[in-house]
């Protein structure tokens, strides 16, 4: 399966995947997720052709709305070649 999928988690613990789930990003991602400590936005490495992070905004409902600007491309400590 393709995509960022996401769930929620009743009182007893039970995952239950959201309705929109899984979110396609618009990029290749293939990496780990992490939310901010506001819990308002989701990064997630991958994007951009597997090079990059993608971006999220997260609504009240917890759905995914790509951030303007991302992917925005990482390189390797120590790359020093210009873009």
């Amino acid at each position: 399966m393709n995509g960022i999928m996401a769930w929620s988690i009743d009182a007893a613990g039970a995952l239950t995947a959201l309705s929109n789930s899984p979110f396609q990003p618009g990029s290749a991602t293939s990496g780990v997720g992490s939310f901010d400590p506001t819990g308002k936005f989701f990064y997630v490495s991958g994007g951009g052709g597997g090079s990059g992070i993608m971006g999220f905004s997260v609504n009240a409902s917890g759905d995914l709305m790509p951030l303007i600007n991302f992917p925005v491309c990482i390189r390797s400590l120590g790359d020093e070649s210009s873009d």
